[in-house]
């Protein structure tokens, strides 16, 4: 009787210490997350430096097409941001030939897997997207000239993947 009483008290000791170093985990990665997202300089897509093929009169076929978007990131938590995935929408407004109204498609949607970041680390993620899918150039105006925008939306899980966490950037004006 009196062992198994003791067993009992070494198994609630070590329940306990499990549930308090989870609890610990949870809440330095909880307070590490708002310190990484509470500053506009961690996760930004600089207001310059990034281009795109736009010369829709000299071409036409969406081969040649190209956006680059450096992304910049600083982990500046106490954790690895793991599977840290960027997607990348984007869309283009062109008055049309044929009817002379104002059109939005969509050129390019994507998800990427960037890996890990480790604690401590920052890194500026170059996206490339390429193989849009275009209007054909007869059918698109050149003045005014077509109007460029994405919309970006930055994962990743935080806190030995406890937390997940989504940043949106929407309609970046892309010129």
């Amino acid at each position: 009787m009196r062992a198994a009483r003791v067993f009992r008290w070494i198994m609630r000791i070590i329940i306990l210490l499990l549930t308090l170093s989870l609890s610990v985990v949870t809440i330095l990665g909880g307070l590490s997350a708002v310190n990484i997202l509470s500053d506009s300089d961690n996760i930004q897509v600089p207001p310059s430096g990034y281009s795109i093929s736009n010369n829709i009169s000299t071409e036409p076929d969406n081969s040649s097409w190209y956006v680059n978007v450096p992304i910049g990131i600083n982990n500046v938590g106490y954790f690895d941001l793991n599977n840290l995935e960027i997607d990348f929408s984007l869309y283009m407004e062109y008055t049309s030939t044929i009817d002379s109204n104002r059109h939005n498609t969509t050129l390019f949607s994507e998800i990427h897997n960037f890996g890990n970041l480790p604690s401590g680390d920052s890194g500026v993620f170059q996206y490339n997207a390429t193989g849009f899918t275009v209007p054909l150039a007869s059918e698109v105006q050149i003045s005014p000239s077509p109007l460029f925008w994405a919309n970006v939306t930055v994962s990743a899980y935080y806190s030995l993947d406890l937390i997940q966490f989504e940043i949106h950037i929407v309609d970046l004006s892309i010129t």
